[in-house]
């Protein structure tokens, strides 16, 4: 039986439709997914990042009465309204399509392989990845440290302290703060102590793709080798 005024259904184009309507949801692709994803934060970062979505203040308002969107010192969604439930939704997208049975079966239905199925975590640790990369100054020395932390596994898994980043790097405490800002403000790095000891590590959430992570920067790094 087809759906109304449908009365015949190509299957499996139907199911490829579904899933280009949730990629098309990706904060990697769809720019108010993004600004939702990268709540909370304090107003003058997200204002940096998007002046589009904060510079107008009735447009402001308006965003924020119709995703839930609160402003102060920082600007975050309210996790009961549209903003906050969707970014809930789409965590848990993320979550079901890296689900091995799930992949494996919308690829036999798909006729695709692995490679091809679209990887929403993948494809959203790619995009900030290329945020970064577009600072062509940086980017040589930042991804080093991103490929220092990915690869370490002593003392601390994927940490590092900052006098020893500063020392491998040979650049200053401030200028290490300053490389890192943007890779802490995209959430692929966090600041982490650990017994007295300030350190950089990779951020939780990348943790189970540092060798994808690895992979692209071998790919897209003008410095290659080890620390």
């Amino acid at each position: 039986m087809g759906t109304i005024n449908t009365p015949i259904i190509e299957v499996k184009e139907e199911i490829e439709r579904f899933l280009n309507a949730i990629h098309a949801l990706l904060p990697s692709r769809n720019c108010v997914s993004q600004y939702l994803f990268m709540m909370p934060k304090d107003y003058p970062t997200m204002y940096e990042l998007y002046p589009e979505f904060l510079a107008d203040p009735l447009f402001r308002e308006r965003m924020g009465k119709a995703f839930g969107i609160e402003y102060g010192s920082r600007v975050e969604c309210r996790y009961d309204l549209l903003g906050g439930q969707f970014v809930n939704f789409m965590n848990i997208i993320f979550r079901i399509l890296e689900t091995r049975d799930v992949r494996l079966a919308l690829c036999e239905i798909l006729g695709v392989s692995d490679d091809v199925l679209l990887h929403p975590k993948k494809e959203w640790i790619k995009a900030r990845i290329e945020g970064l990369m577009s600072d062509k100054e940086n980017w040589p020395l930042i991804s080093r440290v991103l490929k220092i932390l990915s690869e370490t596994m002593e003392p601390y898994k994927y940490w590092r302290d900052k006098m020893n980043l500063c020392e491998v790097l040979k650049i200053s405490l401030d200028e290490l703060n300053r490389l890192i800002r943007y890779p802490l403000v995209l959430g692929l790095v966090s600041e982490e102590n650990k017994h007295g000891r300030q350190g950089y590590s990779i951020n939780a959430e990348i943790q189970p793709y540092t060798d994808y992570l690895i992979e692209l920067l071998g790919s897209n790094n003008p410095l290659q080798g080890g620390p």
